[in-house]
């Protein structure tokens, strides 16, 4: 992107010495809800399908998970 002139060197530079500590996923379980949820509606509206609820079976089967990634495995989940 800075080869692309797309984004300025020097604000990668303050942004990379800069170090932001976001715990796992598995360390923040009540974000898994909230996190499916926004996934399955934005997934719901591009595909234009209606989805007015996921089931509490899933969402436990998800708390349930180790998730050894992060956000992005629950986005591609």
């Amino acid at each position: 992107m800075i080869e692309e002139r797309q984004f300025r060197a020097d604000l990668f530079y303050r942004l990379s010495v800069f170090p932001l500590a976001l715990p796992a996923l598995r360390e923040r379980p009540d974000d898994i809800r909230l996190l499916a949820r926004h996934f399955a509606m934005k997934y719901a509206r591009r595909m234009n399908k209606p989805i007015t609820a996921i089931s509490e079976e899933f969402v436990e089967a998800l708390a349930g998970h180790s998730w050894p990634g992060n956000v992005r495995e629950l986005q591609t989940s």
